[in-house]
């Protein structure tokens, strides 16, 4: 127990060391000016759905459209862990007015709610890693270099901005459980690893995916797999139960999917994968310096201690960290072999990579463009490679220490050096326009906001964004999305039915999507002030907001 607190302990504060700048601004600012703020209507949509019984599959955005969850990342475990901060909120609300609501800057809870699981998810992800590591190592110092490696290191920790491979803490979590089911075959264990698979699988597809394929090398390991075989009928159980919860909650996207006959092109994948150059960087450079040291130090320290292989660590659980290096290393860098962002051929003929033959064989890998995030479970595999090898350096007690001491402190700093420093925090307006006082109090369901704004229009399209933030306050459906994927017809409509709304057209495609209400933003689109149609009746105007019912 006293192991357990100092790893939660030092992972506080290296957390909050690495993530000093956000914690400033805690309500204000995001990692992330679109993404972030999705996220966090996305975790607030859960928690609210989850308490209020509403359908958590139908998130009240791009209506009418259905299993709209599917069209972003599922959230649903944290969702779940929302849950009290949602509870507080509402129970706070309830004592005041609307309008102080909306002179305290009700938004910033939702900014709140996704800095909180930023800073707790790194902190779990860090001690997650140190108590697999203090298991295998039994040392918290060399516990402590690999959950520094693996949580702080930019492979980890520059997905800041993307909470849903940010948060992957149910990974080492996995892990560590199944050893110790492995090496003790008990249940408690066995429950503890299919929960931290669940937490995984439920909060985002790819990371999901990481769990299955991370699973599927280890059986690669004998004594993994010889026991997985002998407790078989009850292994058989779990994974039917963790399939069952797994398809029931992806259900929607397998509906999206087949609605629009889309996948991730292997073009999508090639592109977002990393380059060969990613080697070469900085960090990675000292990783490798750091192995090829660390190497040359086991073979000099080791080479007359026959007994030195045996020490600490089960050899096997080795070689399992290699293959889990292997994968990422691999997988990361997508279809093809990439040199500074362009494709490396030879003859013409570009070289194919795994992931080519994963992306048409394996099922899931079609959904996913970011081939690139699999540098997550490099990391994984590095940071417990490098915590093995200098476990096993044969140093007497008190270099070693020195040693891993130094080690420590050089990684902390280069890694914080290297990232702290330039994050980029963006502020988001928390003050909620008080037309949507008005939109909450109307009793029309369907809202449509223009204008409207798509991919393509990168500079503007962060306030499709913020529509999200405001309709948890109104509480409508809204016509409008965003999100890494829409509907393809609905984009190629935004392209022009912002400046067309009078046309018949138009009238009808709003009427045939059961909108009742339509929020004009002059300040947007200068072509809305005085505007007047036979479809619409002005409801209000506040400043340069005007409210129409669609007759």
């Amino acid at each position: 127990m006293k192991n357990k607190l100092w790893g939660l302990l030092i992972g506080l504060v290296l957390t909050v060391f690495f993530t000093f700048p956000l914690l400033n601004k805690f309500s204000t600012h995001l990692t992330s000016r679109q993404d972030g703020v999705l996220i966090s209507w996305l975790i607030n949509w859960g928690s609210q759905s989850l308490i209020s019984g509403q359908n958590f599959f139908n998130p009240p955005f791009f209506h009418p459209y259905q299993n709209t969850i599917g069209y972003s990342d599922l959230f649903f475990s944290t969702a779940l862990l929302n849950l009290p901060l949602v509870l507080i909120e509402k129970t706070t609300s309830s004592l005041i007015d609307n309008q102080t609501i909306l002179n305290r800057n009700y938004l910033q809870w939702l900014i709140i709610n996704h800095n909180f699981h930023l800073f707790i998810g790194s902190l779990f992800v860090f001690w997650g890693q140190y108590l697999l590591g203090h298991y295998l190592f039994k040392s918290k110092k060399v516990a402590t270099l690999s959950a520094v490696i693996f949580a702080f290191s930019s492979m980890h920790f520059a997905y800041i901005v993307h909470l849903q491979s940010f948060l992957i803490a149910g990974i080492p979590f996995f892990f560590l459980f199944l050893l110790k089911f492995i090496n003790t075959q008990k249940l408690k264990y066995l429950t503890l690893t299919s929960l931290a698979a669940l937490y995984q699988i439920l909060n985002s597809p790819m990371s999901g995916l990481f769990i299955v394929m991370m699973s599927l090398v280890s059986l690669f390991n004998k004594k993994i797999r010889l026991t997985l075989w002998k407790n078989k009928f009850i292994i058989s159980t779990y994974t039917l139960g963790i399939g069952l919860l797994t398809s029931f909650f992806y259900l929607p996207y397998f509906k999206v999917s087949s609605q629009f006959n889309y996948t991730r092109t292997i073009r999508d994948s090639a592109h977002f994968a990393h380059s060969l150059n990613i080697f070469f960087t900085t960090e990675m450079l000292f990783y490798i310096t750091l192995l090829v040291i660390l190497f040359f130090i086991n073979i000099k320290t080791n080479k007359n201690n026959k007994s030195a292989n045996k020490k600490r660590i089960l050899p096997e659980y080795f070689w399992l960290f290699i293959s889990f290096t292997i994968l990422g290393a691999t997988l990361m860098l997508g279809p093809v072999i990439k040199v500074s962002g362009e494709t490396f051929k030879i003859f013409n003929l570009p070289l194919p990579l795994p992931y080519l033959f994963f992306y048409y064989i394996v099922p899931g890998f079609k959904a996913f463009r970011a081939s690139s995030r699999w540098i997550v479970i490099f990391a994984f595999g590095l940071s417990l490679t490098i915590g093995y090898l200098v476990n096993n350096v044969g140093l007497n007690q008190k270099n070693k220490n020195i040693f891993i001491n130094l080690l420590i402190v050089l990684t902390t700093f280069l890694l914080w050096f290297t990232q702290v420093p330039s994050l980029e925090l963006l502020a988001v307006n928390t003050k909620l326009p008080p037309i949507y006082q008005i939109i909450k109090n109307r009793p029309e369901r369907i809202l449509a906001e223009f204008p409207t704004y798509v991919w393509s229009q990168y500079d503007d399209y962060y306030k499709e964004a913020d529509r999200l933030l405001y309709q948890s306050y109104h509480q409508k459906n809204l016509y409008n999305g965003f999100s890494g994927f829409a509907p393809p017809e609905r984009e190629t409509l935004w392209h022009t039915i912002s400046n067309n709304l009078d046309d018949k057209e138009v009238v009808k495609h709003l009427k045939d999507s059961k909108v009742e209400l339509v929020l004009l933003k002059g300040s947007e689109n200068s072509s809305y002030k005085n505007f007047s149609s036979q479809y619409y009746q002005l409801i209000e105007c506040i400043d340069q907001d005007c409210l129409y019912y669609l007759r």
